[in-house]
């Protein structure tokens, strides 16, 4: 590192439920929600969200809203919010093609049910 520079790494760890909640809450004041959004709901399906991600999420439900005829939003429109920001945008397109065998899926899907069931943080 350059003279006068930190060397030093702050790690910032996400945000508890509490902590989800109060970030969702301050980005959803100004919009207006249906009656069945329930942020006590929403907050622990997302354990993983830092704060930014948080943001992320209620601007997306917000372009989620089909047209000018819906004025609330619903629980529907934080799933699929929630879809695209953890999958990123559907591609219907995308389809397995007799070029990639079935046999290259499979081994990916190995190695993901593996990391699936390893105890986490243990490097």
């Amino acid at each position: 590192m350059r003279p006068g520079r930190f060397d030093r790494r702050i790690v910032v760890p996400v945000p508890d439920i509490g902590g989800r909640k109060g970030i969702l809450e301050v980005h959803t004041r100004k919009t207006p929600m249906s009656g069945d959004v329930d942020l006590d709901v929403i907050s622990p399906q997302h354990e993983r969200f830092c704060g930014a991600t948080c943001e992320n999420l209620v601007n997306e439900q917000r372009c989620w809203r089909h047209g000018p005829t819906r004025t609330h939003l619903d629980m529907e429109d934080f799933e699929a919010a929630a879809d695209k920001v953890m999958m990123g945008v559907e591609r219907k397109s995308a389809i397995i093609s007799e070029k990639r065998p079935k046999r290259d899926v499979a081994f990916h899907d190995r190695h993901a049910l593996v990391a699936k069931l390893l105890p986490q943080g243990e490097d």
